[in-house]
């Protein structure tokens, strides 16, 4: 049987080959920043060991990104100040990208906590067991001694991990058990199709606990009243565009800010998968001896107690030079809807310098100071971070959230629109509008015109950034 190609005229065609030359340019063009390399060499060893498992670029950024957030969850007891409020290191990440794309590397954070949910589950075992003995000796005493004997409680059952398919009742009732909660699911969907059910409607339960709101629920006729006063929730989750609206159907929502994003479209290239050229590597027995160590500093921070963190004086007012820029600046280009984005990153910054700082002790194992300040090293891994998500919120306000501005445009308008780099001057603009027969005077018409309402920024006379 002849397995020889049949389109010999298609692999050999120079515009064929031309023309995917293009799109791959134009992905890149529109593909969201990796995380500066540099900072991996900075991570406090706990982080930078993990991460060197994992591949560079995208895998081992949502490595990273889904680990902090796990940890986030994993130090009780650690707060800061932020604009007179008390805040903890719980994070919200969301990492979209198209299905068998790599994101599957986020699981692995997860892992990292296994120890400390088995431990509970252990916990949660011995604990059925002396109920049930209590209830068995309940029942077998005589109905008259009954009315003198209280009959036996079932306890509170504990788990650092919440499901997402869990009602509203059980998840708020898990939550007010834990000093901090996890939910992590790899399928967004399944969030999504619960919180599309009657009996667990708690995005407010959400966006409440990011900012350590009181929550309050009664179930109607249980006359089961609850109340958390200080809920403290990570949560992770992943999954594909198409499944973030069934969670945040649009920019508008409360969620979309709370967030931290990371999107990405996947690697075009098909990976080796056949036979001995596809080889497994054993992440969980690397990542075991870690994961053990995160539930000794799990039990140090509940022994260790309130633990204060905070920025040096020099850094919070380079930190407010910087989120004034970014403030004036990405209104500019996307308007202000976008500002509980940096406002909010602003929270999630010092989050993620405070599980750092907390790193670091656990490294230099010295916690005679409940007073935990920044270090330089710290305050740069999160500046780039912090950026590195914002830009990846940006783009997915645009893109996925937000209605296509050129929607509106004449076919050739938008074409136009499309052919433009990333970063342009006006005679480069002229060139492309003359190729597809659009006058001088019409370019600059339309550049003067995206200019104002943001499809485009001009950095200087002459200069140009597309903002989509």
């Amino acid at each position: 049987m002849d397995s020889s190609p049949q389109h010999g005229v298609l692999e050999d065609s120079q515009s064929f080959k031309e023309e995917i030359s293009r799109f791959k340019n134009r992905e890149r063009e529109n593909s969201t920043p990796l995380f500066p390399k540099h900072i991996f060499n900075l991570l406090p060893k706990f982080l930078k060991d993990t991460c060197a498992f994992f591949d560079e670029g995208r895998e081992r950024d949502v490595f990273l990104a889904s680990s902090l957030t796990v940890l986030s969850g994993c130090m009780p007891g650690v707060h800061f100040q932020h604009d007179g409020k008390t805040y903890q290191t719980n994070l919200f990440l969301f990492v979209i990208a198209p299905a068998a794309s790599g994101k599957g590397k986020m699981n692995y954070g997860k892992y990292l906590a296994q120890p400390i949910q088995r431990k509970y589950i252990k916990e949660n075992e011995l604990k059925k067991e002396v109920y049930q003995s209590e209830m068995a000796r309940f029942r077998a005493t005589p109905a008259k001694e009954r009315l003198y004997v209280d009959e036996p409680q079932e306890p509170d059952y504990q788990y650092l991990f919440i499901p997402a398919n869990s009602s509203s009742a059980s998840f708020v009732e898990t939550m007010a058990r834990m000093p901090s909660s996890i939910l992590f699911e790899s399928e967004a969907d399944t969030l999504g199709n619960t919180l599309k059910q009657d009996w667990s409607g708690y995005s407010d339960v959400l966006r409440k606990a990011f900012e350590h709101e009181t929550h309050s629920q009664n179930r109607k006729g249980s006359g089961n009243y609850k109340e958390i006063e200080n809920p403290c929730l990570t949560v992770a989750l992943s999954g594909t565009p198409g499944q973030l609206k069934g969670i945040i159907p649009n920019a508008e929502d409360g969620l979309f800010s709370r967030f931290m994003f990371y999107q990405f479209e996947g690697d075009e290239d098909f990976r080796p998968v056949f036979g001995s050229k596809s080889k497994p590597i054993p992440y969980n027995d690397l990542l075991e001896p870690y994961a053990n160590e995160l539930l000794r500093l799990f039990e140090k921070c509940e022994t260790w107690g309130s633990v204060k963190f905070s920025w040096k004086e020099e850094q919070e007012d380079q930190l407010q030079s910087l989120y004034e820029k970014w403030t004036t600046y990405y209104i500019k280009i996307h308007g202000t809807e976008v500002k509980s984005i940096i406002f909010r990153s602003a929270i999630i910054i010092t989050r993620v310098a405070a599980i750092l700082t907390v790193l670091r002790t656990w490294e230099n194992q010295d916690y005679s100071n409940k007073h935990q300040v920044c270090s330089g090293k710290d305050f740069d891994i999160a500046l780039a971070l912090a950026e590195t998500f914002i830009e990846h919120s940006m783009h997915m306000y645009f893109r996925l959230l937000r209605r296509d501005p050129t929607e509106s445009f004449s076919l050739k308008k938008k074409r136009f629109y499309e052919s433009l780099p990333k970063k342009f001057e006006t005679n480069e603009a002229e060139k492309l509008g003359l190729d597809l027969d659009i006058k001088d005077r019409t370019v600059r018409k339309y550049l003067k015109e995206w200019d104002i309402n943001g499809l485009v920024v001009k950095l200087d006379q002459g200069k140009y950034e597309k903002a989509l």
